[in-house]
């Protein structure tokens, strides 16, 4: 008997890398024994290309086993909005969801670190001890490389595959 091979599809910001991570991360997803779903393979037609973006995104989800999203923060001190809302739709899906980061540092020590200005308005600071907002960090597993470089959120994608693939093979033994 055959494993079926389970889909993975890729959440983060990486649709907007002016880089090859979305390819590598693809090809590590097929070493592993998995099958990627990017949101950039899909093709997208029309004169307003958004709604259409939106529910291929979704399909994808939905045809997908396991997300794995990159919660590396993303153009302020938190994940890419649009991958946060990935990760709650999939979490809503039932789906498996599988996070990582780049950047291990609380929400708040993040904040009072990089944006400091943010601190200035009077209002509260969240501070559960996660790597982002509660919502994310009680929604799955998160694996950090603390390095803060190029590289770094692609050794935490490959900890983070390692993880799903490891949980995939006990269920499949089970």
């Amino acid at each position: 008997m055959t494993q079926e091979r389970s889909t993975i599809y890729l959440a983060g910001p990486d649709v907007f890398f002016q880089d090859d991570s979305g390819e590598i991360k693809k090809q590590l997803c097929h070493d592993a024994g998995f099958t990627p779903l990017f949101p950039l393979d899909n093709e997208i037609k029309g004169a307003d290309p958004a709604p259409d973006i939106f529910q291929a995104n979704i399909d994808m989800i939905d045809r997908c086993h396991i997300v794995m999203a990159n919660i590396t923060p993303f153009r302020g001190p938190s994940c890419d909005l649009g991958t946060a809302f990935e990760i709650g739709y999939a979490r809503k899906a039932g789906k498996k969801v599988f996070c990582y980061s780049s950047d291990s540092r609380e929400l708040k020590q993040r904040i009072s670190e990089d944006f400091p200005h943010f601190l200035q308005d009077g209002m509260s600071i969240e501070d559960f001890g996660y790597i982002d907002n509660l919502m994310i960090g009680c929604s799955a597993p998160i694996d950090c490389i603390d390095d803060r470089d190029d590289k770094a959120a692609l050794k935490a994608f490959q900890c983070a595959l390692e993880r799903a693939q490891s949980e995939q093979q006990s269920e499949y033994l089970s």
